[in-house]
């Protein structure tokens, strides 16, 4: 039977850090024992360079100038990969070796398959969304979340975990650059759709995933988080072929609510939700120009200065 470490040396567990070192130091004595680590350090500014080249000897940090966005930095990290699968993993998800090689196997049993997710569980126990239909597709509310038995087919999972057959992930262009962060999972599950590539739910690994953890909370990490929320999302309606009448609409949708409850929120001290608005009417009002880009989105950063 083939050993732990064997099957582990097959898989490249990558993630891509922004200001991270706190919860990476806290799943430190895991990450420690996978051979092939690489963290990208997407402009961070916590040493966390320094901190893995004592923590984390075995691995690979590579430092980026800038933050040039959650999606891309994982295409670039994907580029230089040398093994045949890549564990694509927040720094807010924990997930044990054996999971990560159960991945894999699943990977290895379904050769028409681009990726490969767990279950995921909040620290609680508790299950968390993790496969789900398209939005644009949805039926009428259901009901409690569950999940099968066993290894199913998914229209859409999250991109908090996953395992990734690395030579069809770069075939077919890896995460679409314009998105900066959200959303670019769910486009990726639709492009593996339309080219008959399997996504498939592995209930038997789990991982367990405290969102919105990943980078040290901070009023510039909320505006960033809603900005590109509400952008995103924006972007990949239009992708998919939504009329521009339809997607003003919702765009106003949000754009109105958000500008009349600024002042409220401002008046009675609700900052948290007051820059969470703010980011979305900002969203709204840069998508004209936003949505116009073929290539990328301009980097969050270009519209926040410290």
């Amino acid at each position: 039977m083939e050993s732990l470490a064997a099957a582990l040396g097959r898989v490249t567990v990558q993630i891509v850090a922004y200001n991270s070192r706190e919860a990476l130091q806290r799943q430190q004595a895991l990450l420690a024992q996978l051979p092939r680590l690489t963290v990208i350090d997407n402009g961070g500014r916590d040493d966390l360079a320094a901190w893995m080249a004592e923590a984390l000897p075995q691995a690979r940090c590579l430092s980026l100038p800038a933050n040039i966005g959650f999606g891309r930095a994982h295409n670039l990290g994907v580029t230089d990969c040398e093994t045949p699968f890549a564990l694509l993993l927040n720094p807010d998800c924990v997930i044990q070796p054996e999971a990560i090689v159960q991945l894999l196997h699943c990977l290895e049993a379904h050769p028409d398959a681009l990726m490969s997710v767990p279950a995921l569980r909040y620290p609680d126990g508790r299950l968390q969304e993790n496969h789900r239909g398209f939005f644009h597709t949805r039926g009428s509310a259901r009901g409690s979340y569950d999940v099968p038995a066993g290894e199913t087919c998914c229209e859409m999972v999250s991109g908090a975990v996953l395992m990734v057959r690395v030579e069809t992930f770069r075939r077919i262009g890896g995460f679409d650059p314009w998105f900066f962060l959200y959303w670019e999972d769910e486009e990726l599950c639709i492009r593996a759709r339309q080219q008959r590539l399997a996504v498939i739910l592995a209930p038997q690994a789990t991982a367990c995933h405290v969102a919105q953890t990943s980078s040290a909370p901070s009023t510039r990490t909320t505006f960033l988080r809603h900005y590109c929320y509400t952008g995103s999302k924006l972007y990949l309606r239009r992708k998919l072929g939504e009329g521009l009448p339809l997607v003003c609409a919702r765009a106003l949708g949000t754009l109105l609510p958000s500008l009349l409850s600024l002042p409220w929120l401002l008046l009675s001290g609700q900052r948290v939700k007051a820059v969470r608005n703010a980011a979305r009417a900002v969203a709204v009002l840069t998508a004209p120009w936003q949505l116009r880009r073929a290539r990328s989105a301009a980097l969050p950063s270009q519209l926040w200065r410290d």
